[in-house]
């Protein structure tokens, strides 16, 4: 149809940026993407129905142009009227024409062109032949056309069409539905009771005022439109328009029905323009504007950049206030689900139903938080103070290695959490996490007050670990697929290649800290949790659990309660009175985590020991590939060593051995002085004069120092910097 390529990417990347998720016995499955069509309700439909409709459009104007439809003339005040041969609205096409069967035989040749040009199918079986006036043989024209035959009045998307304009019962339908502002009323009702009551309308609490969620959400509330802001806006688009689209098919009907009068002068202004105090203020006016010869008037938005009215601009001017620091980006994440972030919303404007807010209520309760039973619950308390809260907080920053004063409030925490410390996929947990304790301590908290069910520290820590982990892969791509690897390789602070690391948790002195950091760390990283003084705790090993860790005490004890628990959970403690065996031991720990790592680069985690040469002295062709024959110029090859070909000085090829021979014969090595023959299953091209170096490879046990050096190397060889 003509449009460049990259007006077609740009269709292209609105329809394929749809995702979908599935949710499986109630269980959301992931998001995959679309790849053919738009889906329902998509608010690009509209635009493509008008760009392909467009063709039907410029076809029935050339059959109007050429007497073969009539279309319909509008008289106004005027002799000539205007001439209606179409009107698209919405998805549905009215098509004007005279009832006689050759009008409708080219109408219908129309719709065959229409369908192979744009490749669309009419559907006759929805489409109406609708007579105005008394017309003959109607049942005749609408069977051979192949529609059903309608009639006037009727109704189209609720209101009535075709009725006389002085008919009044016409409109009862309409009326009962609209009833000015009692219905507006009564539609806001509904609308409010869905949003507190669910989809049965039941009668819940309306925790937030109706004007705030009217907000848009940049300004703290929901983003649903006000019925009543919202009419007075769209009114306005029509006087815009009224202005501006001068040529527009209904600008040219209503302004040829009127007529301007010239009476007494009482309502015109043909007899006032020009007194004098009008005239000086017209002078001061036009004095300030610059005149833009042979350009037509128009009427500019301020509003807009463009300067073009827009029904959006509109009613962000005329909506109140609301408030000008609200935490947006944060409750509306689009790594949150919906109902996690509408309850941080109401949390937020300090809404939920917390028990300070049902004693407003008049509800006559003891308030006494559910979770610790020691202060006052409001929803501040229960969400950031709150004991057992804490310790979620405490879990969180743990993991994160970060160090954070809670301010008093959910709104000001949202607004002060940052992440720009952090990695990409780190960040967007880390966003996303203060909502998921949010959400995680009001389900306990209901579940504790409503199930009278039990609430154990431990029992937050895992349902919050769970719920942020279930998150996370919905919502970032490759998110690992157990939680220990989740929060070793996504929560827990790593390095550049950084294959593994070494937590540990510390009851010590800063000394202790300062001695294992000069330990070297390119491979191995070792990451401080947690450093406290006094005892280790039962927190402490929950903490190591969590992330996988040890916990090392200097100088201190663990309680033989505290030791049983760990032992129940798995969770190593080593208590050191010296710190050289404290520095000692974790050298040991992290030199030994050098052996199970699996790093690409393998020559640098084993060390190449070189056991001969060869040259390449013909080539041969066999029914297994290309075979080398080769003289074996120094030391040894061996079946299964590691080669590397070596063409003009620069390595072309590095592999294993596969098939050593000697004179035909199949041999396990072959010495200095000896010709032999050599196959590869994956490599085939040999060249007459191919150095062949034959090597071991030796697993070497290195030293922290060691391994900072050949990683030295490698950051080189990348091109990276330390």
């Amino acid at each position: 149809m003509g449009f460049g390529e990259k007006w077609i990417r740009w269709i292209w990347w609105c329809i394929s940026t749809a995702s979908f998720l599935v949710m499986i016995n109630g269980t959301p499955t992931g998001f995959f993407q679309s790849s053919r069509g738009l889906r329902q309700g998509n608010p690009f439909s509209p635009y493509l129905f008008v760009i392909a409709v467009e063709v039907f459009s410029v076809f029935i104007k050339r059959a109007v142009e050429g007497d073969f439809l009539s279309g319909c003339r509008v008289k106004g005040r005027s002799e000539e009227g205007v001439l209606i041969s179409h009107l698209l609205f919405a998805d549905d096409t009215l098509v004007f024409c005279k009832p006689s069967q050759d009008q409708l035989t080219y109408l219908s040749w129309l719709l065959m062109w229409f369908e192979v040009a744009s490749g669309l199918r009419i559907n006759l079986e929805k489409s109406e032949l609708i007579p105005v006036g008394r017309v003959e043989s109607m049942d005749d024209l609408a069977g051979e056309f192949g529609c059903s035959l309608g009639s006037l009045p009727t109704t189209y998307l609720g209101m009535p069409l075709g009725a006389p304009f002085k008919s009044v019962t016409v409109w009862d339908g309409v009326e009962e539905r609209f009833r000015r502002s009692s219905v507006r009323r009564r539609l806001e009702k509904i609308q409010r009771d869905f949003l507190w009551g669910g989809g049965n309308l039941e009668h819940k609490p309306h925790l937030v005022r109706w004007e705030l969620v009217c907000l848009s959400k940049a300004k703290g509330g929901l983003g649903v439109k006000s019925l009543s802001l919202l009419n007075k806006t769209l009114l306005a688009k029509w006087n815009w328009c009224l202005a501006n689209e001068r040529e527009a098919l209904w600008n040219q009907v209503i302004r040829g029905s009127m007529e301007k009068l010239e009476g007494d002068g009482a309502r015109g202004k043909a007899f006032n323009d020009w007194e004098v105090e009008e005239a000086e203020r017209f002078m001061e006016r036009i004095q300030s504007k610059r005149v833009i010869e042979d350009v037509e008037d128009t009427v500019s938005w301020t509003e807009t950049k463009s300067g073009k009215f827009s029904v959006k601009s509109l009613y962000i001017a005329l909506e109140a206030g609301g408030s000008s620091l609200f935490p947006l980006s944060f409750i509306w994440n689009a790594n949150v689900q919906p109902k996690i972030s509408f309850f941080a919303w109401e949390a937020t404007w300090g809404k939920a139903l917390t028990l300070d807010l049902v004693q407003k209520r008049g509800w006559a309760l003891a308030n006494r938080c559910f979770m610790c039973l020691e202060k006052e619950e409001t929803i501040n308390h229960l969400l950031l103070h709150c004991s057992r809260t804490r310790a979620l907080w405490d879990l969180l920053f743990a993991l994160f290695g970060v160090s954070w004063v809670l301010p008093f409030s959910v709104r000001e925490t949202l607004l002060s959490w940052n992440g720009f410390f952090m990695g990409k996929n780190r960040k967007k947990v880390w966003r996303a996490a203060p909502l998921h304790i949010f959400w995680t301590v009001w389900k306990e908290r209901n579940r504790l007050t409503f199930k009278d069910e039990s609430v154990s520290i431990q029992r937050l820590k895992h349902s919050f670990i769970l719920t942020l982990w279930a998150e996370a892969k919905l919502f970032i791509d490759n998110c690992p697929l157990t939680i220990a690897n989740f929060i070793d390789g996504w929560v827990l602070r790593q390095r550049l290649v950084t294959p593994t690391n070494t937590q540990l948790l510390l009851g010590s002195i800063e000394a202790v800290r300062q001695a294992l950091q000069v330990l070297p760390q390119d491979n191995v990283a070792l990451k401080f949790l947690l450093q406290a003084t006094g005892d280790i705790s039962a927190s402490d090993i929950d903490l190591a659990v969590a992330s996988k860790a040890i916990v090392i005490g200097f100088n201190v004890r663990a309680p033989g309660s505290v030791k049983s628990y760990a032992d129940t959970k798995g969770v190593e403690i080593r208590l050191y009175k010296v710190i050289y065996d404290l520095i000692d031991d974790v050298r040991n720990a992290m030199e030994g985590l050098l052996d199970a790592v699996e790093f690409k680069a393998t020559s640098f985690w084993q060390e190449e020991i070189t056991i001969g040469t060869a040259e390449v002295r013909a080539t041969f062709t066999s029914g297994s590939g290309r075979i080398a024959g080769c003289m074996v110029k120094e030391g040894k090859v061996e079946k299964g060593c590691g080669i590397r070909v070596v063409r003009d000085g620069r390595a072309v090829y590095v592999g294993t051995l596969d098939s050593l021979r000697r004179v035909k014969e199949i041999v396990k090595e072959v010495n200095a002085g000896l010709e032999c023959g050599m196959g590869m299953e994956d490599y085939n091209d040999w060249e007459v004069g191919d150095i062949v170096q034959a090597f071991n490879k030796k697993q070497k046990k290195r030293t922290l120092e060691e391994a900072s050096a050949s990683m030295t190397a490698a950051l080189e060889v990348a091109g990276i910097e330390k």
